[in-house]
């Protein structure tokens, strides 16, 4: 299946500068795995892409947590990345012993997914709350 990179657009900003680049390295993280399927594939660099990735993951999201913790429905979003990662781990498991191809699309589909539709439906959601409050904790 011909897949397609995903573009940072201005729809996905918060309007927060730190966040806004974190999500924008994660758009170029994601799109790293559509690069490595446009050769053959090594396992090897697969997860290493992969581990890399999501150690940008955990980091992105104790930095938007600092940044969100005064916001009322705060812990719903913190659940939400926690399931992220064990969807993420879970889901890892499951291709890890299939054809690297099929863990990278497979892997590259799930993420870019689940990226924008977070950011647009969440993340936008909480930053546009806390900055109509006056809420925004200044730092990341």
């Amino acid at each position: 299946m011909q897949q397609k990179y995903i573009n940072w657009d201005e729809k996905f900003s918060v309007h927060v500068e730190i966040i806004d680049s974190q999500h924008k390295r994660l758009f170029e993280s994601i799109n790293t795995l559509l690069q490595l399927m446009e050769k053959e594939i090594i396992i090897e660099d697969l997860e290493e892409i992969l581990d890399d990735m999501f150690d940008y993951f955990d980091y992105h999201f104790s930095s938007e947590e600092k940044l969100i913790k005064s916001h009322p429905e705060f812990e719903h979003h913190r659940q939400r990345h926690l399931e992220f990662i064990n969807n993420v781990k879970e889901y890892n498991n499951k291709f890890l012993a299939k054809d690297p191809e099929i863990i990278a699309e497979k892997m590259f589909v799930f993420l870019s997914e689940w990226l924008q539709n977070h950011i647009l439906r969440e993340d936008r959601y909480y930053f546009d709350y806390l900055q109509n409050h006056n809420l925004l904790k200044d730092e990341a």
